[in-house]
């Protein structure tokens, strides 16, 4: 008896997983019961499995459609994904925001309240509302009220920072 969960992906088809149950020695070995369990077990899996890619893709659609900045972080601080937003406040392209030290976008002043924020996202898992501002490409100081949380790896160390802010004045 076998059941594939598969689904769609960029590019092709992709196998999410495998049920294969297989007991040859003794042909009685699984009830039509048995077989009936794995078969819902299967579909069960599908569907949680192609939820939790809709999930995913409506999270990253939002993430990029949004207007604030935002942006996560390696637990090195180096920003691993920027949205449109971070790339309109601050004037700097993708490029030149992915691999960049989030500390460095800070202004100088605020730099210290800054790396406070990720120390303290880094020991409670997430912080809110600081306000400092961002140095933009042109110069300009922006303005931004800051709030973030850590993601956590399986052994409870950071594994990503995320952080969002909105303009203020």
């Amino acid at each position: 008896y076998e059941a594939r969960l598969t689904g769609l992906a960029e590019g092709g088809r992709e196998t999410a997983g495998v049920i294969y149950v297989d007991h040859r020695s003794r042909v009685e070995a699984f009830t039509e019961r048995d077989l009936a369990f794995f078969t819902t077990f299967a579909l069960q899996a599908k569907t949680a499995i192609d939820s939790n890619r809709s999930y995913w893709r409506l999270l990253d659609g939002l993430f990029g459609a949004s207007s604030d900045f935002v942006a996560v972080c390696a637990r090195d601080g180096r920003i691993t994904r920027a949205n449109r937003g971070a790339v309109e406040l601050t004037g700097l392209g993708l490029p030149s925001l992915h691999g960049r030290q989030v500390l460095e976008l800070a202004a100088a002043e605020d730099r210290p309240a800054a790396a406070g924020l990720l120390a303290e996202i880094a020991s409670k898992g997430r912080a809110a509302r600081l306000d400092l501002r961002v140095a933009a490409a042109d110069g300009r100081l922006v303005a931004l009220s800051l709030s973030g949380f850590a993601l956590r790896d399986r052994s409870g160390g950071v594994a990503v920072f995320q952080g969002g802010a909105a303009p203020w004045t």
